[in-house]
């Protein structure tokens, strides 16, 4: 009975790191990679169902990390223990407020080199931030008590993983984030083996005006004798403003009803006809 009680007392002692753990790895390995992956779909081949595994063995793994190292300090030292949940609470609620509401005039993170010199301002904002979070995590601390806020901390992380999961469960219906996309990618692969009988090439000339091509090609021989065999359409016209929506419409024909562009191109690309012909000729 004294082994079952002693337990309990260490199960709900643990609580706070419990909350705090999958809250903050909910947070970064869930809530984050899911919301911006539902918002900008179309810019990745892979479907959410090939990202979520991933992201849940990640969180799961890091929660579970996160929980026995704040038990570890717990063995050690209670105080130790409540000042690690302070310091987590601390770096939960400064990555929240900068990831939500101090990201938009940050630079895309797409692999390119980014001068850093340049975002001082934002740099400064940063610091700001993380110094009055702290400041007011140890004020309340004084005033309230480290067990105090342990408790207030519990609430806080369960308060932040239901607005998380609301919010996400929210744009995957906005967003239609459950559609399957097409197993297809762009590549080099054969890109410039033609047949020596019969080719059909089609040469969309994208962002720039037809009649400003036209004059560029009848400007050199050189550019005349590539384009020779072509035959020039001036009275095309694209039906929409953008190549995303307008390539979709060449090559399957149909119009977008209102459909997010996933699953418009999609539907398109599958049911071409233009496609459909390319296969029953080989």
């Amino acid at each position: 009975m004294e082994k079952s009680t002693s337990l309990d007392k260490t199960f709900f002692k643990m609580l706070p790191s419990i909350f705090i753990s999958v809250a903050l790895w909910f947070m970064l390995l869930v809530f984050e990679p899911l919301v911006t992956y539902m918002s900008n779909m179309d810019q990745f081949w892979f479907d959410i169902y090939d990202l979520l595994p991933v992201l849940l063995i990640g969180f799961i793994v890091l929660t579970v990390c996160n929980v026995v190292v704040l038990w570890l300090i717990n063995k050690i030292s209670n105080k130790a223990y409540r000042v690690a949940l302070m310091v987590e609470l601390v770096i939960m609620i400064s990555l929240y407020i900068q990831g939500n509401y101090m990201s938009n005039k940050l630079p895309a993170l797409d692999g390119r080199s980014v001068d850093w010199s340049a975002y001082g301002t934002e740099t400064v904002l940063s610091v700001v931030l993380w110094l009055v979070v702290v400041l007011a995590v140890v004020v309340l601390c004084i005033k309230l008590g480290l067990g105090a806020m342990c408790k207030a901390a519990m609430y806080v992380s369960a308060g932040l993983v239901l607005m998380l999961g609301i919010t996400i469960v929210t744009v995957f219906f906005t967003k239609q984030a459950w559609w399957n996309k097409m197993s297809v990618v762009v590549s080099t692969d054969n890109e410039m083996d033609y047949s020596k009988d019969k080719n059909f090439v089609i040469f969309v000339v994208d962002a720039v005006d037809s009649k400003t091509c036209m004059e560029v090609i009848n400007s050199d021989d050189r550019y005349e004798g590539m384009f020779e065999d072509f035959t020039y359409y001036p009275d095309t016209l694209a039906a929409y403003p953008f190549t995303e929506y307008s390539v979709p419409m060449i090559l399957g024909g149909k119009w977008n009803e209102g459909e997010e562009l996933t699953q418009y191109s999609t539907d398109n690309f599958k049911n071409s006809p233009f496609f459909n012909t390319l296969r029953e000729k080989n």
